[in-house]
């Protein structure tokens, strides 16, 4: 299990606080330099784990029905997630600290520039926005930092915080069930799932999916996103937008030679 880290604890946890700390300002390009796929600081040999809080919340939801206390409050999410994440940082072995993201309660930016975003959803069941409050009180409770931001959501958390502190050094293990998340994955960071223990990397991705980690948000533009309502181009998909990216390497590149690809008949 990690560490907990308080805030005065140590000069690293005070960079570690600088890390995690709420802000709703986006992450830092990414650069990239030889011997240095991340750009900034050297591997520092120390490790962070970042864990999608609000999608493990939900999945525990689902995933264990009709349990609640002797005084009648539904328990079902807060005990499936705390027994999902003592067992997911079991299973991470020692590193230095721990970070859990959720969702804020209100509309995103996302919401503004595309007003069906995730329209078609079935609204947040009655009893699990107290026990998403249970939740993130014991997150705190365990001495792991919690990240919540108005406006944003727990990916654009766990994505701003990994990539920062990759460019600080640190390897950083991604657990999500949001495939999204590929985009961030370099030679420091790595994704697995909220269930199982298959990590991709960037060769994992290549071989799974059959396009490079520089090309996944190209990917999901043609393939789309049907859990968030975004639709993707028509006809073309996952094995299509794969081989198409293979043959002319981005999207730009595919819209510009639209008259050499041929339809599919």
């Amino acid at each position: 299990m990690s560490k907990p880290v308080s805030r005065n604890q140590s000069a690293r946890g005070a960079d570690q606080t600088s890390l995690f700390g709420a802000s709703s300002e986006a992450a830092p390009e990414r650069t990239e330099t030889p011997g240095d796929p991340i750009g900034g600081h050297k591997v520092n040999g120390h490790k962070i784990v970042v864990i999608d809080g609000h999608a493990l919340a939900f999945r525990s939801y689902f995933a264990i029905r009709e349990l609640s206390n002797s005084r009648g409050r539904r328990t079902n999410a807060v005990y499936g997630f705390l027994r999902s994440l003592l067992r997911i940082l079991k299973e991470e072995g020692e590193h230095d600290a721990t970070v859990v993201t959720f969702d804020a309660p209100a509309k995103t930016f996302r919401h503004e520039q595309y007003e069906d975003y995730k329209a078609g959803r079935a609204p947040m069941p009655e009893d699990l926005p107290e026990q998403i409050r249970t939740i993130k009180r014991l997150v705190e409770l365990l001495g792991l930092h919690r990240s919540e931001v108005p406006g944003l959501e727990a990916d654009d958390l766990f994505g701003t915080i990994a990539t920062r502190a990759a460019a600080a050094g640190y390897q950083v293990e991604i657990v999500t069930s949001d495939r999204d998340a590929y985009q961030l994955v370099s030679e420091r960071v790595c994704v697995r799932g909220l269930d199982k223990r298959e990590r991709f990397g960037p060769a994992e991705v290549i071989e799974k999916y059959g396009v490079s980690v520089a090309q996944w948000v190209d990917y999901r533009a043609l393939t789309g996103d049907s859990s968030d309502n975004i639709p993707g181009a028509k006809g073309i998909g996952p094995v299509s937008a794969a081989k198409l990216l293979q043959r002319y390497g981005s999207l730009d590149h595919i819209l510009a030679n639209l008259d050499a690809i041929e339809p599919k008949s």
